[in-house]
């Protein structure tokens, strides 16, 4: 096996903290990994239209070009002998075995400033949370420069302004904030520096593969090649499906080598909630707690309207009044039923042009279809309620209407998240997706050609938002038509949800 290079970047290093394992094959077996996702290819483009923007901050920036590692640190070396106050995508390889590529590399009394350029957004007042994002990552290219000879004196983030809303042309100054981490990457030194050196030696070793331990995590935290290194490990019905579970709960049960929910052991906690999914993994029954399920579906009045939004987000805002990452709604979709209805009406909209920000065309069709009486009917209310309250502040003519639909709004998520309603087929979850099998097993998202919302905002973005792309007519007509479908089937789904529940009561749908 031959040796990729002699280094380690930073973002290798970043994937060892999370996964040994995963790096290491990475590095030495990229064939295992999947081809980056086109969500995952947006985010990097996003990140670089950043970037690029985030450049205008710095006019006197010069750039040591592109081509092999080597051969930019030797530029960006020269850049330096030369006297060049800012360099863009500086370059250094330390005798370590570390890599550094910094965003920007700024002369400063004493030596150099390193700035980050990210595309989070934070909040100028409120910087801890970005600030503890990013610290590893600013610390490793800082430690990487000063063992490669150059004194870095000072460490900054440059990230998205939260507060920042479009008017016009970007002017940077207003759409960044830069924040000082000097001190923060002083006090992370140390520590840091010992996982580096961890890090070098196993990465930079051929021979000895490094080993996953993703399985002592919870499934959110498990690495791209879970499925490969633990192939024991099945998708459902595991200690990792308990709703909730904490790494502090799982790794008793682990070191006792239990992996299947039935097998938990009585004496290691639970929640009740948990408690009560683990009961249910064992019998195999669903349970209904039915005072409290009755009592949530006498809030529906009649006539309901399922409702259903799609959105997309940019890190830079594309039209005026939008903040960074801010979701912008392109489609909606509404059922609408009524007792003596043999099935509901359906009603829907889908932006097919984007020259200029949809939403209020999408408010004008949604007002003059979503009747003033009646349940509005939502899977996960926090989404749509959120929506709508932004879309009332930035469409005031819309307001009372808005502010109608919040008040009517009904979140159908409610019963399965508070338990009221469980099965062992939720594996622990409420999402829409794992909960419409038990009520509709007739109804299913494995079949469509788009069955998830973030390939529907992908999907529209390619479609209809990106200018620099050519699409074929019959490519677009065969995507618009596939979100139609999926946003439909969002909202229908609701309906047999809500009637399932009715029989569970052994009452007749109003």
């Amino acid at each position: 096996m031959s040796l990729p290079h002699s280094y380690i970047s930073k973002t290798e290093f970043l994937a060892y903290q999370s996964c040994p394992g995963y790096a290491w094959h990475a590095r030495y077996r990229p064939e295992l990994l999947s081809p980056p996702s086109d969500t995952t290819q947006r985010k990097m483009r996003d990140g670089q239209r950043v970037e690029a923007l985030a450049r205008h901050l710095f006019p006197d920036g010069i750039t040591p070009g592109r081509g092999k590692m080597e051969d930019l640190a030797a530029r960006t070396a020269t850049l330096i002998a030369d006297g060049a106050e800012t360099i863009f995508q500086a370059t250094a390889i330390a005798e370590t075995g570390l890599l550094a590529r910094a965003d920007v590399l700024q002369r400063v009394d004493g030596g150099w400033h390193l700035i980050e350029i990210k595309s989070s957004s934070t909040d100028p007042g409120s910087t801890n949370t970005v600030v503890k994002k990013y610290l590893d990552d600013i610390t490793f290219q800082t430690l990487a420069f000063r063992q490669a000879g150059i004194p870095v004196v000072q460490s900054s983030l440059i990230a998205l302004n939260r507060t920042f809303r479009r008017t016009g042309e970007i002017d940077p100054h207003l759409l960044f904030t830069q924040i000082d981490m000097t001190e923060d990457v002083e006090r992370n030194s140390a520590a840091l520096h010992v996982i580096i050196e961890d890090a070098t030696a196993t990465l930079l070793n051929d021979r000895d593969a490094a080993a996953c331990e993703c399985h002592r995590k919870t499934r959110t935290n498990r690495c791209e090649l879970f499925s490969y290194f633990h192939p024991e490990v099945p998708d459902k019905d595991t200690i990792y499906n308990i709703a909730s579970i904490q790494r502090s709960a799982l790794l008793p049960a682990l070191d006792r080598g239990v992996l299947m929910i039935v097998d938990w052991p009585d004496d290691l906690k639970l929640s009740a909630k948990q408690q009560q999914q683990v009961a249910i993994s064992r019998s195999r029954t669903e349970v209904v707690e039915h005072d409290s399920l009755a009592e949530f579906l006498t809030l529906l009045q009649s006539p309901l309207w399922y409702l259903d939004y799609e959105s997309f987000q940019n890190a830079i805002p594309p039209w005026d009044g939008y903040a960074p990452h801010q979701q912008i709604l392109f489609q909606y979709s509404l059922h609408y039923w009524e007792p003596g209805f043999d099935e509901p009406i359906h009603c829907e909209y889908l932006a097919e042009d984007a020259t200029a920000d949809p939403t209020e065309a999408l408010l004008t069709h949604m007002a003059a279809n979503l009747g003033d009486s009646g349940s509005v009917v939502v899977w996960n209310k926090s989404f749509e309620h959120g929506r709508n309250i932004e879309m009332a502040e930035r469409y005031p003519r819309f307001a009372e209407f808005l502010h109608d639909v919040n008040a009517r709004m009904i979140d159908l998520a409610e019963p399965a998240k508070n338990g009221w309603w469980q099965h062992p087929e939720f594996q622990g979850s409420w999402s829409l997706k794992q909960v419409l099998p038990v009520a509709a097993p007739s109804l299913s998202y494995k079949e469509l050609a788009i069955g998830d919302g973030s390939t529907a905002s992908e999907r529209w973005m390619q479609v209809v938002l990106d200018s620099d792309r050519e699409v074929a007519d019959t490519e677009r007509a065969e995507v618009l038509e596939a979100l139609r479908i999926y946003c439909a089937q969002d909202t229908i789904a609701m309906h047999f949800i809500r009637t399932y529940l009715h029989g569970l009561l052994h009452t007749a749908a109003f």
